[in-house]
C-alpha cells in the first residue's frame, strides 16, 4: 500500500511542471508590468470592464494573442483589477 501512494504522489507531483503563468508571459512581453499594460490596452480597446466582466476580459486578452494558455491569460486579466 505505501509504495502505491507514493506511486501516485509522485504522478500528482510532477503533472503540474509547466511554467507558472509569469513564467508563459515572458516569450510574448519582456517583463510582468509590459504584459499587464498591454492587456490593459486591449481592454480599453474592447471596451471590456475586468472586473465587471472578468471572464469577457479573459476571453478578449486571448482572442488578441491566441498564443497565450488560459492560466496565463487569466493571470493577466487578475493583475488589472
Amino acid at each position: 500500500v505505501g509504495s502505491m501512494f507514493q506511486f501516485l504522489r509522485k504522478i500528482f507531483n510532477t503533472v503540474n511542471t509547466g511554467p507558472t503563468p509569469e513564467e508563459s508571459l515572458v516569450g510574448f512581453f519582456p517583463d510582468m508590468d509590459a504584459a499587464v499594460e498591454w492587456a490593459r490596452g486591449v481592454l480599453d480597446e474592447t471596451g471590456t470592464d475586468p472586473k465587471a466582466q472578468f471572464v469577457r476580459a479573459v476571453k478578449d486578452v486571448r482572442e488578441a494573442n491566441p498564443r497565450l494558455s488560459l492560466l496565463a491569460a487569466n493571470h493577466l486579466v487578475k493583475q488589472l483589477i
